[in-house]
């Protein structure tokens, strides 16, 4: 009702218990948990603890509703498509190797690490029920059957929906049939308490304190699971999904669920496959699995008594490979290697150093990535295309030509702090190429500069003086509004010249070419009047080398309004 993924579900995940079990042990005093002696607190004092959930459930909840409003969930702009597939493949990987235990018939202890969970599997193969995983393994493959049946022949497109239940009910009327539970110990669910959970509202507020605090990981990691899976999903179907309502939908998950003795929850990966898998398009999945798993507690419980669990994992690791998404790195690697960098960083750091971490420096790097390909910006040189107004890069237009005395360069990205140095080289190194062009004007092509800082605007400024003392000038075309206003208040169009700034490639170059028609007519006006110094009006003729030798002269001509000066 609140959340707009159309095939999230949201409820229990091991990774989230994981996490929560381990934020939360050590939190309840001796007093409170006599019988732990330093062990584990869930096991020694499980009613205590749980109580100790349901309150950081409560906690969660309230805080992802708060960063809701205050619209936090921008976050999630840091987790670009190679982090997010990256990440969803691990985690579906690692979903896989935990469903082995059902399947093989062994158990094996939960970890988000994928070195600790192939220990476990390695340490207790020798534990492995044939009987279980030959049956395991069987309906794994009747249900990869089952789909591909239900791809390409519409007679039985049914089967996408009900063939996991039907293969349940299969699975268990065979275990129950032949009683495999009793004399080949294949695990079953067994016995399924009855009835709703009631309302509580005893939160223990007295523990809040201890609780907030690692209840902030969760909420970060839940979050970015969530976001992460409910991102892919939707990618796969070709709509959008606002991440500041699907954190309130989490909070909102996490604050009812509270309610009823709950503890917080994410969105599973395993059963979104499986939704996924199933063929649900809206929202109206959600609604109809929880009334099903109400009437299933009220009056269907004793029906699970003999599921087994390896018809359970063979659903689970038949929808979560297909989040496997390999051919995203294949893909990434012939468009963009560092994309490709990404993705394969978000794999093998979920995998090795666990979800929240993984994620972390994923995201991490792709903003180091992007910061670097901000310091040193695209460089672009822009001459005239034939026979229009037009002015194109050289690469995009090779039926150009080039502006004597004058050099058009347009940079890729905002001038910040940190990219100044590499833009003010760039242009001098351009000058020294161009030395047998006697560059005599610098334009440059603002469109793709839509920010700039004060740092930015000083170097510019030097730059403009350093290049006045060479008799060069600096023009500025299609300046950005944001990046006008800037300069307007830093009063940088002052200093230059207004007459130096231009809507247009064309305008500017037009004012460049007439500065320069100003300039050989004043020469040749120098010429036959005599020794008439030129000073641009904005040198400071106190600075001119000879100052004294050029008041004595009288006047000057200003070349910039092509006018005399007074002394």
């Amino acid at each position: 009702m609140t959340g707009n993924s159309r095939q999230l579900a949201v409820g229990p995940t091991a990774l989230v218990a994981i996490l929560t079990n381990a934020a939360l042990d050590g939190l309840l005093t001796e007093e409170e948990c006599p019988g732990s002696n330093g062990g584990s607190q869930s096991e020694a004092c499980p009613e205590e603890f749980a109580k100790l959930a349901q309150l950081s459930a409560f906690v969660i909840g309230i805080i992802q509703i708060g960063a809701a409003f205050f619209q936090l969930g921008f976050i999630v702009q840091f987790l670009g498509f190679p982090v997010v597939s990256g990440f969803t493949s691990a985690a579906a990987f690692l979903i896989a190797l935990t469903q082995v235990r059902n399947i093989l018939g062994f158990s094996i202890e939960r970890s988000q690490f994928i070195y600790i969970t192939l220990g476990e599997i390695f340490n207790n193969i020798q534990k492995t029920n044939p009987v279980q995983a030959v049956l395991g393994f069987t309906f794994f493959f009747m249900l990869v059957a089952s789909k591909h049946i239900a791809r390409h022949y519409k007679a039985f497109s049914f089967l996408r929906a009900l063939g996991p239940l039907i293969l349940c009910v299969l699975a268990s009327g065979i275990v129950a049939a032949a009683n495999l539970d009793e004399t080949h110990d294949v695990t079953v669910i067994g016995d399924v308490p009855s009835g709703l959970p009631p309302f509580t509202g005893d939160y223990q507020l007295d523990k809040l304190g201890r609780v907030v605090g690692p209840s902030i990981t969760v909420v970060i990691l839940s979050y970015m699971v969530c976001i992460a899976n409910a991102k892919t999903l939707a990618a796969v179907h070709g709509y959008e999904v606002e991440p500041g309502q699907e954190l309130f939908a989490l909070g909102a998950m996490n604050l009812f669920g509270s309610m009823f003795s709950g503890f917080p929850v994410t969105g599973s990966f395993s059963r979104s496959a499986v939704a996924n898998s199933v063929g649900a398009k809206t929202q109206l999945f959600g609604l109809v699995t929880g009334i099903g798993m109400l009437l299933s507690l009220v009056a269907l419980t004793p029906i699970f008594a003999y599921l087994p669990n390896f018809v359970l994992g063979a659903i689970v690791l038949s929808s979560v490979t297909s989040l496997i998404n390999y051919d995203d790195a294949i893909h990434l690697w012939k468009v963009k290697k560092t994309d490709c960098f990404l993705w394969f960083l978000a794999f093998f750091g979920t995998l090795f150093l666990g979800i929240l971490v993984g994620l972390a420096v994923a995201a991490a790097a792709s903003l180091v990535i992007v910061i670097f390909e901000s310091v040193r910006p695209q460089v672009s040189l822009i001459w005239h295309v034939k026979g229009t107004d037009y002015y194109r890069s050289v690469k995009q237009a090779p039926n150009g030509e080039w502006i004597k005395g004058v050099l058009i360069v347009r940079f890729g990205a905002p001038m910040y702090f940190a990219n100044m140095s590499f833009i003010r080289d760039t242009i001098q190194s351009l000058l020294e190429e161009g030395q047998d062009q006697d560059v005599k004007y610098v334009v440059l092509e603002m469109s793709p500069v839509t920010a700039i800082d004060v740092s930015a605007i000083h170097i510019l400024q030097d730059t403009a003086k350093e290049f006045q003392k060479r008799g060069i000038h600096l023009c500025f075309a299609n300046t950005e509004t944001r990046v006008e206003k800037v300069f307007t208040r830093a009063g940088f169009q002052k200093t230059i010249g207004k007459e130096w700034f231009h809507r247009s490639t064309a305008s500017a170059v037009a004012q460049c070419l007439e500065h320069k028609k100003r300039i050989t007519h004043l020469q040749n006006v120098i010429v036959e009047k005599g020794n008439i110094p030129m000073i641009n009006n904005h040198d400071n003729v106190a600075m001119l080398p000879h100052a004294e030798e050029v008041k004595a002269q009288g006047p000057a001509i200003d070349i910039d309004h092509h006018k005399e000066l007074e002394n």
